[in-house]
Protein backbone atom coordinates (compact mmCIF):
# COMPACT_ATOMS: atom_id res chain seq x y z
CA UNK A 1 0.00 0.00 0.00
CA UNK A 2 2.93 2.21 0.93
CA UNK A 3 4.79 2.33 -2.55
CA UNK A 4 0.88 2.84 -4.26
CA UNK A 5 0.82 6.11 -2.04
CA UNK A 6 4.40 7.21 -3.19
CA UNK A 7 3.62 6.94 -6.77
CA UNK A 8 -0.01 8.57 -6.07
CA UNK A 9 1.82 11.57 -4.09
CA UNK A 10 4.68 11.94 -7.27
CA UNK A 11 2.50 11.41 -9.68
CA UNK A 12 4.55 11.83 -13.08
CA UNK A 13 6.41 14.18 -11.64
CA UNK A 14 10.45 14.00 -10.94
CA UNK A 15 9.95 15.48 -7.59
CA UNK A 16 7.07 16.84 -4.85
CA UNK A 17 7.25 18.62 -1.70
CA UNK A 18 4.19 17.65 0.46
CA UNK A 19 2.33 17.18 3.57
CA UNK A 20 2.66 13.89 4.70
CA UNK A 21 0.34 14.60 8.45
CA UNK A 22 1.99 12.26 11.31
CA UNK A 23 4.93 10.75 12.07
CA UNK A 24 3.56 7.41 11.48
CA UNK A 25 2.68 8.28 7.69
CA UNK A 26 6.18 9.62 7.58
CA UNK A 27 7.92 5.84 9.04
CA UNK A 28 5.17 4.10 6.37
CA UNK A 29 6.65 6.46 3.58
CA UNK A 30 10.05 6.27 4.57
CA UNK A 31 10.31 2.42 5.37
CA UNK A 32 8.46 1.94 2.26
CA UNK A 33 11.57 3.96 0.46
CA UNK A 34 14.85 2.70 2.32
CA UNK A 35 16.35 -0.05 3.81
CA UNK A 36 17.50 1.79 6.86
CA UNK A 37 13.87 1.89 8.80
CA UNK A 38 13.07 5.34 10.48
CA UNK A 39 12.92 5.11 14.04
CA UNK A 40 9.82 7.27 15.38
CA UNK A 41 11.12 10.62 17.46
CA UNK A 42 9.66 8.59 20.89
CA UNK A 43 8.52 10.56 24.11
CA UNK A 44 11.75 11.40 25.43
CA UNK A 45 11.40 14.03 28.57
CA UNK A 46 13.45 16.13 26.32
CA UNK A 47 11.96 15.36 22.82
CA UNK A 48 9.69 18.85 22.10
CA UNK A 49 6.04 17.68 19.65
CA UNK A 50 6.35 17.96 16.50
CA UNK A 51 3.05 16.71 14.76
CA UNK A 52 2.78 17.90 11.05
CA UNK A 53 5.50 16.50 9.10
CA UNK A 54 6.06 17.01 5.11
CA UNK A 55 8.70 15.53 3.26
CA UNK A 56 10.14 15.16 -0.69
CA UNK A 57 9.01 12.34 -3.05
CA UNK A 58 11.42 11.72 -5.86
CA UNK A 59 12.04 9.68 -8.64
CA UNK A 60 14.66 7.14 -8.03
CA UNK A 61 15.21 5.34 -11.56
CA UNK A 62 11.45 4.55 -11.46
CA UNK A 63 10.68 4.01 -7.86
CA UNK A 64 9.33 6.76 -5.95
CA UNK A 65 10.97 7.56 -2.20
CA UNK A 66 10.54 9.75 0.23
CA UNK A 67 13.91 11.22 0.56
CA UNK A 68 13.76 14.08 2.79
CA UNK A 69 11.50 14.95 6.09
CA UNK A 70 10.77 17.93 8.35
CA UNK A 71 7.83 18.95 11.10
CA UNK A 72 6.41 21.10 13.36
CA UNK A 73 4.03 22.11 16.04
CA UNK A 74 2.39 24.80 16.47
CA UNK A 75 2.15 26.34 20.26
CA UNK A 76 0.17 28.83 21.96
CA UNK A 77 2.68 31.40 23.40
CA UNK A 78 2.37 34.38 25.47
CA UNK A 79 -0.17 36.83 24.81
CA UNK A 80 -2.52 34.22 22.65
CA UNK A 81 0.16 34.51 20.28
CA UNK A 82 1.33 31.68 18.24
CA UNK A 83 5.03 29.64 17.87
CA UNK A 84 6.13 26.50 16.40
CA UNK A 85 8.66 23.95 17.81
CA UNK A 86 10.34 22.75 13.79
CA UNK A 87 12.31 19.60 13.80
CA UNK A 88 13.11 15.72 12.73
CA UNK A 89 14.35 17.43 9.62
CA UNK A 90 16.09 14.08 7.89
CA UNK A 91 17.60 13.74 4.20
CA UNK A 92 18.54 10.07 3.59
CA UNK A 93 22.51 9.82 3.29
CA UNK A 94 21.88 8.27 -0.73
CA UNK A 95 20.45 12.06 -1.68
CA UNK A 96 22.15 14.51 0.57
CA UNK A 97 23.13 18.16 -1.21
CA UNK A 98 20.81 17.57 -3.71
CA UNK A 99 18.13 20.26 -3.06
CA UNK A 100 15.65 17.96 -1.45
CA UNK A 101 16.16 19.09 2.52
CA UNK A 102 15.64 22.96 0.92
CA UNK A 103 12.02 21.70 -0.86
CA UNK A 104 10.82 20.04 2.42
CA UNK A 105 11.60 23.11 4.49
CA UNK A 106 10.23 25.65 2.02
CA UNK A 107 6.93 23.95 2.22
CA UNK A 108 6.32 22.88 5.79
CA UNK A 109 7.97 26.39 7.22
CA UNK A 110 5.42 28.04 4.42
CA UNK A 111 2.79 27.81 6.35
CA UNK A 112 3.85 29.18 9.69
CA UNK A 113 5.98 32.23 7.96
CA UNK A 114 6.14 35.27 10.54
CA UNK A 115 5.61 32.90 13.55
CA UNK A 116 8.25 32.69 15.93
CA UNK A 117 10.14 29.25 15.48
CA UNK A 118 11.78 27.34 18.30
CA UNK A 119 14.50 24.58 17.17
CA UNK A 120 17.49 22.35 18.44
CA UNK A 121 20.62 21.35 16.57
CA UNK A 122 22.22 18.15 16.32
CA UNK A 123 25.40 17.85 15.92
CA UNK A 124 25.51 16.40 12.56
CA UNK A 125 23.82 19.50 11.13
CA UNK A 126 24.78 23.26 10.22
CA UNK A 127 23.14 26.21 10.37
CA UNK A 128 24.04 28.48 7.84
CA UNK A 129 22.41 32.18 7.33
CA UNK A 130 20.36 32.09 10.65
CA UNK A 131 20.50 34.54 13.28
CA UNK A 132 19.37 32.64 16.27
CA UNK A 133 18.20 34.40 19.21
CA UNK A 134 19.22 32.49 22.93
CA UNK A 135 16.97 35.02 24.97
CA UNK A 136 16.46 34.72 28.70
CA UNK A 137 12.38 35.92 27.80
CA UNK A 138 10.79 36.39 24.78
CA UNK A 139 7.50 38.03 23.88
CA UNK A 140 5.79 35.16 22.39
CA UNK A 141 7.63 31.98 23.00
CA UNK A 142 7.12 31.03 27.08
CA UNK A 143 10.02 30.91 29.61
CA UNK A 144 9.88 28.15 30.83
CA UNK A 145 9.94 26.66 26.91
CA UNK A 146 13.41 28.63 26.90
CA UNK A 147 14.26 27.05 29.75
CA UNK A 148 13.65 24.07 28.63
CA UNK A 149 15.62 24.08 25.38
CA UNK A 150 18.58 25.84 27.33
CA UNK A 151 18.49 22.28 29.65
CA UNK A 152 17.95 20.29 26.44
CA UNK A 153 21.59 20.75 25.35
CA UNK A 154 23.37 19.42 28.79
CA UNK A 155 20.83 16.13 28.69
CA UNK A 156 21.42 15.29 24.41
CA UNK A 157 24.94 13.86 23.65
CA UNK A 158 23.98 14.36 20.16
CA UNK A 159 21.93 18.17 20.62
CA UNK A 160 24.71 21.00 21.04
CA UNK A 161 22.65 24.05 20.21
CA UNK A 162 19.28 25.82 19.83
CA UNK A 163 17.20 29.05 19.08
CA UNK A 164 14.39 31.03 18.21
CA UNK A 165 14.12 32.89 14.59
CA UNK A 166 11.85 34.23 12.31
CA UNK A 167 13.32 33.62 9.18
CA UNK A 168 13.12 30.42 7.29
CA UNK A 169 15.52 30.11 4.34
CA UNK A 170 19.07 28.50 5.10
CA UNK A 171 17.50 27.28 8.45
CA UNK A 172 19.29 24.00 8.33
CA UNK A 173 22.21 22.15 6.02
CA UNK A 174 23.25 18.72 6.47
CA UNK A 175 26.95 18.76 7.05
Amino acid sequence: MSKERLAQFLGSKDSVAIQLGSERNVKELWDASHNDKYELRGSSKWKYPVNEWFGVIVNDEGVPKLVSIIGYSLQNGKGGKKFAFVGGAKTHPDFIRRGFMRMAREKALSQIEGVAKVAGFSTQRKKKNLELQRPETHDVVPDEVIEFMKERINNLPDVNDWGIYKAWWNIIKMG
